[in-house]
């Protein structure tokens, strides 16, 4: 997976109640919807370098991140 795939798949797992992916019942047992994912702005992202000094990690924020969360364009169709 892609960093970016890996990336969303966390934010919406993090916004599900108790991280089960389930939707949270209501008291007359409906199903609500969950939020769809954690906004980038509410995340703390960081990356294990294995390029840098002693393995340091490298913070993904801001733009970084919001584009990475971004759900990429589905593929054109060329037939």
């Amino acid at each position: 997976m892609a960093l970016g795939e890996v990336l969303r798949l966390a934010a919406t797992a993090l916004a599900h109640p108790g991280g089960s992916g389930a939707a949270p019942e209501t008291d007359a047992g409906d199903t609500t919807e969950a939020p769809a994912a954690v906004p980038a702005a509410e995340l703390e992202v960081g990356v294990l370098d294995r390029t840098r000094p002693r393995r340091a990690f490298r913070r993904l924020a801001g733009d970084t991140l919001a584009g990475l969360l971004q759900t990429p364009d589905a593929p054109e169709d060329t037939r």
